[in-house]
Order: C-alpha cells, then sequence, then structure tokens
C-alpha cells in the first residue's frame, strides 16, 4: 500500500511520499513512487497501488514516456491525454493477444476472488446439497474428492441433473455478475460485447476450454458461456486490488496556479486502456489537499472522519434505539406511543454520522484548510511528511498495513522553480 499527500496554495505544491512496496511477501522501503518531468515542465507524477502495468513497472514506463515529451503541455488532463496515447503504443494492437494482455486476462481468471473461484464457490453450494440428497455415501464420498472423475463416473452423474438445479446454476452465475457490477464501477470505454470477444480470443490461446478447469464436476450445458460472461463482467468491473493510481500535479504551460489530474489504471488490450474514475483539479489559488493510498488516519486527524470510531457510535445508536423501541412497543400509553414514533424517526434518520462529519468539518476540516492557506511552501512540504509519518505510524502500530512507510521523499513545485526535491532517498 501507499500513503501520499499533496498540499497546495497559491504560492505552490508541496508534497510527500512513502516508499514501502510489498514485493514477494517482503516490505521494501526503496521504492519511487514521485517522478519529477525535467524542465521545462513544472510537473510531478505520483504512482500508488499497482507499481506495474501490464508488466512493466511504471519507473521504466514514466521515464520512457517523458522523453517523448517535446514542450510543455497546457495543463494536467493534457499530460493524462499525453501518457494514455503513450501506453497504447506499448502492446501492439494485433488480432491475436499478446503474453502481457492474456496474462492480464488470467489474472482475473485464475486471481484470488477471481472467476474460477467464484465459479467452484457457485457450483459447490447448489451441487453438493443436491447430490448429498440423491447419491449413496460411495458415490459421494467420490463426488467430494477433488481429482479429476473418471469419465464413466462424470457421465453418470451428470445425467442426474435436473432442469430446475441447471436453472439455479445459471441463476447464480447472472447473480454472480449483477453482484459485481454494483461493487465495482465499470472501466470507461470497454463494452461487453468487447470484452467478450478478447475472453474468447484468450481461450483459444490457451488451446482449452473453461470446462477443462472443472473435471470434477459434472458436465453444465452452456457452462462454457456461462464463465465466458462472468470473464466478461470481470473485465468491465475490474477489481481494485489490480489497479495503479497515477496522479498529475503541477503547472500546465498556461496555468498560474497548480492544479492536478488523475486516472486508476487496470490495463490495455488491443490499444483499449481499461481505466476509470477520472478526475481534475482545476487550476486555483484557493488552499486544496489530496491524499492518495491509504490515508484513514491522515482523515481522522484532519477532518474527523474516522470509519472506526463513527460506525462503532452508529451502531451502538442504533441498537439502543432498537431496544427503547421494543420496551415502548410493550406499553399502551399514548405518550409511549408518541415516544416509540419518535424513536423509529431517529433509527430511520440515522443523523448521527452526518452530525459526527459536520463537527469533524467544522472543527478539524476548516482549520487543516486555513493551515495550508496561510503557510509558505517549505512550511507545507514538512507538514505534508509529517501527514505521512502519522498514517505510517498508525499502520505500524495497528500493523494492519505494514507496507506504509520507509523513507519519506518530499518536493515541492513552484511557477518560479519547478520541481525541487526538498528530500529525496537517492
Amino acid at each position: 500500500m501507499t500513503t501520499q499527500v499533496v498540499l497546495m496554495n497559491g504560492l505552490g505544491i508541496a508534497l510527500a511520499s512513502d516508499s514501502a512496496v510489498t514485493s514477494g511477501g517482503k516490505v521494501l522501503n526503496t521504492s519511487e513512487k514521485v517522478f519529477e518531468l525535467r524542465p521545462p515542465h513544472k510537473v510531478a507524477v505520483l504512482a500508488s497501488g499497482r507499481a506495474d502495468f501490464m508488466g512493466h513497472p511504471w519507473e521504466v514506463l514514466l521515464s520512457a514516456w517523458s522523453e517523448t515529451l517535446e514542450r510543455p503541455l497546457n495543463s494536467m488532463p493534457d499530460y493524462r491525454e499525453s501518457l494514455y496515447r503513450f501506453l497504447r503504443t506499448i502492446l501492439p494492437s494485433n488480432a491475436d493477444l499478446v503474453r502481457p494482455e492474456m496474462n492480464y486476462i488470467s489474472d482475473s481468471y485464475f486471481g484470488d476472488g477471481g472467476v474460477m473461484d467464484t465459479a467452484h464457490e457457485i457450483l459447490s453450494q447448489i451441487l453438493t446439497p443436491f447430490f448429498r440428497d440423491l447419491l449413496k455415501d460411495e458415490d459421494f464420498e467420490k463426488f467430494m474428492e477433488n481429482d479429476a472423475w473418471d469419465p464413466e463416473f462424470r457421465a453418470r452423474i451428470s445425467k442426474l441433473l435436473t432442469k430446475a438445479v441447471l436453472s439455479e446454476v445459471e441463476k447464480a452465475f447472472l447473480e454472480a455478475g449483477e453482484s459485481r457490477k454494483q461493487r465495482f464501477e465499470p472501466a470507461e470505454n470497454v463494452s461487453y460485447a468487447q470484452s467478450l470477444i478478447w475472453i474468447d480470443k484468450y481461450w483459444v490461446g490457451v488451446e482449452r476450454s473453461p470446462s477443462d478447469d472443472f473435471p470434477a464436476w459434472p458436465a453444465i450445458p452452456r457452462f462454457d458461456e456461462l464463465i465466458k460472461n462472468l470473464s466478461s463482467v470481470w473485465l468491465v468491473h475490474a477489481d481494485y486490488r489490480g489497479e495503479s493510481n497515477i496522479n498529475f500535479v503541477g503547472y500546465g504551460a498556461n496555468d498560474l496556479f497548480p492544479s492536478g489530474a488523475g486516472v486508476y489504471f487496470h490495463g490495455v488490450i488491443a490499444g483499449t486502456l481499461i481505466k476509470r474514475f477520472e478526475g481534475a483539479l482545476a487550476p486555483t489559488s484557493s488552499p486544496d489537499y489530496l491524499f492518495f493510498g491509504q490515508s484513514e488516519a491522515i482523515r481522522a486527524l484532519t477532518s474527523g472522519d474516522d470509519y472506526l470510531l463513527t460506525s462503532t457510535a452508529v451502531t451502538k445508536t442504533r441498537k439502543t434505539l432498537n431496544d427503547i423501541f421494543e420496551q415502548l412497543s410493550e406499553s399502551t400509553d399514548e405518550r409511549a406511543k408518541v415516544a416509540r414514533e419518535y424513536v423509529q424517526q431517529s433509527i430511520e434518520q440515522d443523523d448521527l454520522a452526518d452530525e459526527m462529519r459536520k463537527a469533524g468539518n467544522e472543527k478539524r476540516l476548516k482549520p487543516f484548510t486555513r493551515a495550508i492557506g496561510m503557510s509558505p511552501i517549505l512550511d507545507l512540504a514538512e507538514f505534508a511528511a509529517q501527514l505521512v509519518g502519522v498514517q505510517a505510524a498508525s499502520a505500524a502500530m495497528t500493523q494492519e498495513n505494514p507496507s506504509v512507510g520507509g523513507f519519506v521523499d518530499v518536493a515541492t513545485i513552484t511557477h518560479r522553480r519547478g520541481f525541487e526535491w526538498i528530500r529525496h532517498k537517492h
């Protein structure tokens, strides 16, 4: 995980980033997550999330991309668009999928919580109880073995499937896809029809069919189609764990004040970028802040937005109100009835979380924002570094995410001097 802080006011930008990255189960503290564009550019690129893109390290990609920039671009969104054009060139747009594209699809299929895991879970939940009631002990014991079934046994078991249970399996696959759509925003410019074409090419490329990966389950009609449709949903609604957050901060050629732009990347297939959550911060002299990666402790400090405490307070309050409601329900007194309606209204409105956020905004966020606006740029840089330290200390204390930490890189960007390191591990 990563923690990055960007603070900006009319004088410029201060930014800080940790250097920890998890690789091969180990935490390394020497990762480069801030990339400066050399003069005449006045821009920094911050990378968090995955350290590579389609098998290419971001450090290499951003270095190669920066060499294609002949002059300063007009705005941060223009720098982002330039990177888009470059990334589309790193893989050839062939009719067949190349190895990095095959690997990308394989990750969504074989990865933890991926398509294959989901399919096995569906089959287990529906078919195991069905056959437990239907088969003799000896056959059910063989059914439960993970080894591939012999053809005779599989054919015999498959004949026992009913229309009702097959319909239940198909419905569960559709529901899994719909659940995925609710949990993850769709990637831009990627249709289900296009993703199905890529999925078909993938299975042609690996020279097998999805059914071959399920040799210890009955043969289910249209099973390959169910798997491919689910895989298509996994591509369009990509998992947060497999994304890179790339952010640009600085001054465009036409900017008097600092600005920013960002995007979440997942991959690129046949020249189509799988990305989402594009955002931009217009040039402004007003104080502003951006937090990337893990920032729970920072937000709790600067805005009072402590999810753990808020959710605990809300849960406890709801339980108390429900207990009061139940006790009032036992009374026939008219005043108790009025009180019960008031309690029920309080439960439904759930104002506590909003009130806690309002208090945090008034007592924490407004003073924090004012401090940003009043600070000289070097003071702002130290402030950004301290906030990264707050998150790293919280991660170390709770051990929930020990991969936040290492050397804290600190830099500034001003209209006059461009990008300057204040502290850098190298």
